[in-house]
């Protein structure tokens, strides 16, 4: 409902991307969408519980790892939480790594657990294998120091390309069926419910689905990924006959800007900075010295809208010709570089690759919030609260800003890895 308000009143709302994949997810979570599995997730749930309530259990697990994992630090069990993202695929990668343990220690009688059957282990094989993609994508969705909306498209088709070859009989005739039908399930529900088929990926509009929710990627997502230079080609999550569509709207954006500027005079980006783009400027603020050579100089069959389509087609196509960058480049970095041959591109770059694809930073931020404001804090001013929270979030940057200072001495306070910096004076 807080969405659908927003949007009646012109505000886009992008729906937390890594709750939607949990969503998904979430169905691999009961043992009723794992036919004749041998009940295998409460199974596993067992184990954890089991070595998670009993801290005898619990050492005995870390000092047998010593003979079974030599040369590995100890780890323990991880209990998964229906309302947490990818804590069922970490319990299954956890527990699987610790099996040959956890068998070692109740064919010794350490512990008394009933250990998992090989149909059970080579079910939770599958799962893990299943959940693992998605994972992934929640997890690279959750960083707040990169942009991650640009992931959005390219990770969608990957998800839903691996959910389809794994529901597909011909290519999964090694899977249990139970696991081929938990994958058909979560096909299913990810092409109905989440985000289409994929054969039409940009909507003018809304496409909403069950309890209001998009069934498919608002546009302002692709054009995102459009400006991040990694992805850019679009290529081969949005079809042929769309990216054309993402580009005639990327254009109509930059006519919008371009537009602005010349009306106003005045540019989106900071003043003096030396990316900006220069645009005529007004003929009522030019000397009036120069004002029979200006007058000369006007076509009346000239439009402003037609030199400034032509302006923004130009950057389009050139930004269009550049090779695309490796995915392990930093794309804010690019355009820092090449920022200056595209002036109204990088005004658009600005305006949406900050986008957020998840909620998860700003609720690790109340959780540090949460941290710092306790029942013996609690009449901390906001004002310093606000400040203590950013000292956390940015440390790291202090850090590097007071290891390039020389001949002089710096001391922070703990909030990043280290308690002090010291620089010696020379």
């Amino acid at each position: 409902m807080f969405g659908k308000r927003l949007a009646e009143h012109g505000v886009t709302h992008l729906y937390c991307i890594d709750h939607n994949l949990h969503l998904n997810a979430k169905i691999a979570f009961e043992d009723s969408n794992l036919p004749d599995s041998e009940n295998t997730m409460k199974a596993a749930r067992s184990q954890v519980q089991f070595f998670n309530s009993s801290t005898q259990a619990l050492d005995k697990l870390c000092n047998m790892q010593q003979t079974t994992r030599e040369g590995e630090k100890p780890l323990k069990v991880i209990q998964d939480v229906q309302t947490r993202c990818w804590s069922t695929w970490k319990m299954l990668h956890r527990l699987l790594v610790l099996t040959p343990t956890i068998d070692a220690l109740i064919t010794s009688r350490q512990v008394n657990t009933p250990p998992l059957t090989p149909h059970q282990k080579k079910v939770l094989t599958e799962v893990e294998h299943l959940l693992a993609p998605i994972a992934k994508a929640q997890k690279t969705l959750e960083g707040d120091k990169y942009p991650t909306i640009s992931f959005v498209p390219f990770f969608i088709w990957k998800l839903r390309e691996h959910l389809k070859s794994q529901s597909t009989e011909s290519t999964v005739m090694s899977l249990t069926e139970s696991t081929r039908h938990l994958a058909q399930r979560m096909y299913s529900d990810f092409v109905n419910n989440r985000y289409g088929d994929g054969n039409t990926v940009f909507h003018d509009g809304y496409v909403l689905g069950n309890l209001q929710r998009y069934i498919s990627l608002h546009k302002i997502v692709l054009v995102a990924t459009f400006l991040d230079p990694r992805f850019k080609s679009l290529h081969p999550f949005v079809p042929i006959t769309d990216r054309d569509k993402v580009h005639q709207y990327v254009l109509s954006l930059m006519n919008n800007i371009a537009r602005n500027e010349y009306s106003t005079g005045k540019s989106d980006t900071n003043e003096g900075d030396h990316c900006s783009t220069e645009m005529p400027m007004p003929l009522d603020d030019l000397d009036p010295f120069f004002s029979e050579l200006a007058t000369r100089n006007i076509d009346t069959t000239d439009s402003p809208m037609e030199d400034t389509f032509m302006l923004c087609s130009s950057e389009l196509n050139r930004y269009m010709r550049v090779q695309q960058i490796a995915t392990n480049h930093d794309p804010l970095r690019w355009w820092s570089e090449n920022s200056f041959k595209f002036p109204i591109l990088k005004v658009l770059a600005l305006r949406y690759l900050c986008i957020p694809a998840t909620s998860a930073p700003s609720e690790r931020l109340w959780s540090i919030a949460s941290l710092i404001i306790t029942k013996t804090r609690s009449q901390l001013d906001g004002h310093l609260v606000a400040d203590m929270i950013f000292l956390k979030e940015n440390g790291h940057i202090l850090s590097k800003h007071a290891e390039s200072i020389e001949g002089r001495v710096r001391m922070l306070p703990t909030v990043y890895e280290r308690t002090t910096i010291v620089l010696e004076e020379n």
